[in-house]
């Protein structure tokens, strides 16, 4: 299985500003939030600063998995496409193989 690891920086970079839709912006004045305010809301957002992301090549499927992990612990976070999704694909592709060959 092939892996990629990326490595999340411990300070990810403000999100780029959107600008209002003239629409809405009329109906609703923009609320200000001081900057200070709006930094510790966006940190409080984020989850663990620290997070370990490595990417595989599931030998089933030929799909790419996602693996989010805690690197102090080990622990995994969260995978994506999940675990259950990754068996469901594998096993319609076990059964419809078959079929899909025999028509091709």
């Amino acid at each position: 299985m092939e892996t990629a690891i990326v490595q999340t920086p411990a300070d990810p970079a403000p999100p780029a500003a959107v600008s209002p839709n003239p629409e809405t912006a009329a109906a609703k004045p923009p609320q200000k939030t001081p900057p200070a305010a709006a930094a510790q809301a966006r940190r409080a957002a984020v989850v663990p600063q620290n997070l370990r992301v490595s990417l595989d090549i599931d030998q089933d499927t030929h799909r790419v998995i996602a693996t989010i992990t805690d690197p102090e612990t080990g622990e995994v976070i969260d995978q994506l496409p999940p675990e259950n999704i990754v068996k469901l694909a594998a096993s319609l592709r076990a059964v419809l193989k078959p079929v899909v060959d025999r028509v091709a």
